[in-house]
């Protein structure tokens, strides 16, 4: 279930109590749990969501690169003359 609803966490903001909760209450944690993690949720989130952006820049120049194509509104890149 975790695997699963990881999937699509990533990319909305402030939805990793809920799928937590959702965790937790399948394996039989009780919610009141939860409220111990809520103080630093929104610095665990920023960094999640910081690293999922990332990850996607990353993965999006590896693709352009491996394509050997630019993105038509991108300037070439001036070759050094040195």
């Amino acid at each position: 279930m975790a695997v699963g609803v990881s999937i699509g966490s990533p990319a909305t903001s402030g939805v990793g109590i809920v799928i937590l909760a959702m965790v937790l209450q399948s394996v039989g944690v009780p919610a009141a749990g939860i409220a111990l993690i809520m103080g630093v949720d929104r610095i665990l989130d920023m960094c999640r969501t910081a690293i999922n952006v990332t990850g996607d820049l990353v993965a999006c120049r590896l693709m352009e690169n491996w394509s050997g194509k630019r993105l038509p509104d991108q300037p070439e890149p001036v070759p050094d003359e040195a």
